[in-house]
């Protein structure tokens, strides 16, 4: 995530293929604050899930896909426009019930990974 001259451009590169994605937006109220990385599973119709008991339409977590590790890098500490800065990165680690699902690593200068565990 980067920004320009009133425009945010944020991009995801594939490090295996070296593709990338990215999109230009902006947003006049925007505070320049803050920005997060996410990694989870959507919620899906229960008849798309292999062995779901629900109502075939019912909405259910769907199982989250072994993404091995992910890297996210140049991660920057700033400051938002009034200069009065912003929390540290505070990592989630995705749970249901006590399973861990996916675990981040801790942010090690500017750079943090997540790893998967369980669908």
């Amino acid at each position: 995530m980067s920004y320009a001259d009133g425009a945010f451009t944020f991009t995801l590169r594939n490090s295996r293929t070296d593709q990338t994605f990215t999109n230009v937006d902006s947003s006049a109220g925007a505070r320049r604050a803050s920005a997060e990385a996410i990694v989870e599973s959507p919620r899906v119709p229960c008849g798309a899930v292999p062995g779901c008991k629900g109502a075939p339409t019912s909405p259910v977590q769907a199982p989250l896909l072994n993404f091995g590790t992910v890297s996210y890098t140049h991660l920057h500490e700033g400051r938002d426009q009034d200069g009065t800065g912003h929390p540290k990165a505070l990592a989630i680690t995705m749970t249901t019930g006590t399973t861990v699902r996916a675990a981040p690593s801790k942010v090690d200068g500017s750079h943090f990974t997540v790893t998967w565990n369980h669908a």
